[in-house]
């Protein structure tokens, strides 16, 4: 309990933090400065020397709290509240016609009204507030899981650690983009050259660059600035209109962009479109096109999300711009599926303020239809201001006597094994699985959900399983111990234990998921399914022909190609024995058209007493039923185990039935039809 001269001391602190932080709203967020620097360094040192003096009175709302926090040596992982998706495109009026005419016609309405916004070129983030405190910021990551990057946001001084908000949420997920002012980027390059050090290639690599320091002090060194655009989750009710978001957003004291417009047809967006084609070189921040997106949220809910972004949403991206330079050199790179991908290495060359070094060249169709050779003058273009690519070689370009037609390498660049090009397949393979480059991606793709589902092996903690050698094959995974385990960095007790447990848990996936784990070309997740649905088992599955397969509807030439060449590689039977000897169970799924479960759509949150996440996943869909990660208008049912995460309160919000084990157990007893 605090004594009198306590009280005194926490109303003094509590008057200057008030005064700092409506100077720094009106000076970063209104741009009306209300105080001089004189006057607010003042008051900021009289609050640093009380809180030295009172070091149990300091809060995380503190404006002494921005700066000064000691260097992290690593970034941990944070869960989202809802997950971060990203975007699909769409390049001309054709394209954005089709899409508003089916979210039109989906919502009954031809005339739905959207809100069109700039598409900030910078790092997406994430802003967690609990009771109007902001308490944890992180990056987008793989749109479920992010960096936790709290310290390094906070020395953006226009965040505000407290919401203006009297009766604040009681927790709210912001989402917002971090970026690298243009007008001072050539000069930080020009800095960053002096001190020898790379030049950023554009201002998203810069932004990107700050927030990824591990001490605070660089990362406020760089004059990065943001844009709140949307809530991500809110403990209270959310306004009714992504318009609203942004009034409320402001309200709380967030920096939204004042660029955006509502429209209800596809001339009002392609007029908003125009305007911002036209603005776009004004601004002092890189946009690559604008985002539009169903302005009323209840509409947003009823259409729902794919796996990868939201059906209510778009971003129609800028035309590309070109410029000539000379092609130096044709290299390759290898990808988790063996593909030798060809890219162009270039003389360097400035495209809208941006270094071009390398070009993609996609596979040597690809080249045999541009006709581009090595030592050509070449017309490159930046697709939506991002990714460099040959359009094609230039009017002006001539060849000398010594000029060649590219082939693509015989043997792998990597492993020195034979590659292959199947016909009519674009691209050349390397379908040696112990190849040594495309490895790491292939235990990316292996540990992924969709796949043997391992938590924990993130792309980092892979990396370093390689480099101390505990990672030479995909078999090695199920043979870590912990004794080889503790002594890696990053890695104590707890994290050793959770991540040795969730590889034991990984060993009996369905027979779908071990199949799309192995990364083979053109086998996806659904093509999987369909295949296992004819070959039950991995002897069957390792058996199979060219008739049989070619046969199973849904299966065409490319795919039963690519499996018969698999498996016909000794290395990759093999492969599959050895994770079988390390105790891989692949079970297959007996599916069951006939049940009451079919078009249910399940949501599974909480940790179950009597089956893993794989488990009853599997039985949904055994049913007949789906499964789902996110909670939508379109969820049947919220199955709860212990300590449920966010999704009970989301199913709450949109009137999901929810239901524990035991009742999902008697449903399935019940309502099965035999």
């Amino acid at each position: 309990m605090l004594n009198n001269k306590d009280s005194k001391i926490l109303n003094l602190i509590s008057s200057l933090k008030d005064k700092l932080n409506e100077a720094n709203y009106k000076y970063y967020i209104l741009e009306k400065p209300s105080i001089s620097d004189t006057e607010y360094d003042r008051v900021f040192q009289e609050l640093l020397v009380i809180e030295e003096q009172n070091p149990s009175l300091v809060t995380l709302d503190s404006p002494t709290q921005r700066v000064g926090i000691t260097p992290s040596s690593n970034f941990q992982n944070v869960e989202h509240l809802s997950p971060l998706l990203s975007l699909s495109n769409v390049f001309n009026k054709e394209q954005i016609e089709k899409w508003y005419t089916r979210i039109s016609n989906q919502l009954d309405n031809q005339s739905t009204e959207v809100i069109c916004e700039l598409k900030i070129d910078g790092l997406a983030i994430s802003l967690r507030y609990e009771n109007g405190i902001f308490v944890q910021g992180s990056t987008r990551g793989d749109g479920s899981i992010g960096e936790d990057i709290t310290n390094n946001l906070k020395t953006i001084k226009s965040i505000p650690l407290k919401l203006l908000d009297k009766n604040p949420p009681e927790i709210v997920e912001l989402r917002g983009e971090v970026y690298f002012p243009k007008s001072s980027f050539k000069k930080f390059n020009e800095e960053r050259s002096k001190l020898n050090l790379e030049e950023y290639s554009n201002t998203r690599n810069a932004a990107s660059g700050a927030l990824r320091q591990l001490d605070p002090k660089e990362t406020s060194k760089r004059p990065i600035n943001y844009f709140m655009y949307s809530i991500g989750y809110n403990s209270n009710n959310m306004p009714q209109t992504q318009s609203l978001v942004l009034e409320k957003l402001n309200s709380w004291g967030l920096r939204i962009n004042p660029w955006n417009h509502i429209c209800n047809s596809v001339n009002d967006i392609e007029n908003a479109y125009m305007k911002a084609i036209n603005d776009k070189d004004n601004l002092n921040y890189g946009t690559d096109g604008i985002v539009i997106k169903i302005n009323d949220l209840y509409d947003q809910s009823i259409l729902g999300t794919t796996s990868r972004d939201p059906r209510w949403a778009t971003a129609y991206k800028f035309p590309t711009t070109t410029t000539t330079t000379i092609l130096n050199k044709i290299s390759v790179n290898i990808g988790r599926t063996g593909v030798l991908t060809p890219f162009a290495e270039l003389e360097p060359v400035k495209l809208e303020g941006v270094t071009i070094r390398s070009a993609s060249l996609h596979n040597i169709d690809y080249i045999d239809k541009k006709n581009i050779r090595e030592g050509d003058l070449v017309e490159i273009q930046r697709s939506g201001d991002v990714i460099p690519q040959i359009n094609r070689v230039s009017e002006n370009n001539s060849r000398s006597k010594t000029s060649f037609k590219y082939e693509m390498p015989k043997t792998c660049p990597s492993c020195g094994k034979n590659v292959e090009k199947i016909e009519n397949d674009p691209h050349t393979r390397c379908i040696n699985s112990s190849c040594p480059d495309q490895f790491q991606r292939l235990v990316e793709h292996f540990v992924s959900k969709p796949a043997m589902n391992i938590d924990g092996l993130g792309k980092g903690i892979i990396e370093t399983l390689i480099e101390n050698n505990l990672l030479k094959t995909l078999p090695d995974i199920f043979h870590l111990t912990k004794d080889q385990l503790i002594q890696l960095p990053k890695f104590g007790e707890k994290s050793t234990e959770n991540l040795l447990k969730s590889v034991n848990n990984s060993k009996k996936p369905t027979l779908p998921s071990f199949l799309f784990s192995l990364g083979i070309a053109h086998i996806g997740i659904e093509i999987s399914e369909i295949i296992t649905d004819y070959y039950k088992s991995i002897d069957a599955l390792t058996n199979c022909n060219y008739e049989e397969l070619i046969n199973i509807k849904g299966i065409g030439e490319k795919i039963t190609e690519s499996l018969i060449s698999w498996i016909s590689t000794e290395n990759n039977i093999n492969l599959i024995n050895n994770l079988i000897h390390a105790g891989v169970e692949p079970i297959a799924v007996q599916r069951n058209t006939k049940s009451l479960f079919s078009e249910l759509i399940f949501v599974v949150t909480g940790t179950l007493e009597k089956y893993s996440r794989n488990e009853i996943n599997s039985l949904i869909k055994e049913l007949g039923g789906k499964t789902s990660s996110s909670i939508s208008s379109q969820t049947s049912f919220l199955i709860t185990g212990k300590n449920p995460g966010t999704k009970l309160q989301q199913a709450l919000n949109f009137n999901i039935p929810i239901i524990n084990e035991s009742e999902f157990i008697d449903m399935k007893n019940n309502h099965e039809l035999h």
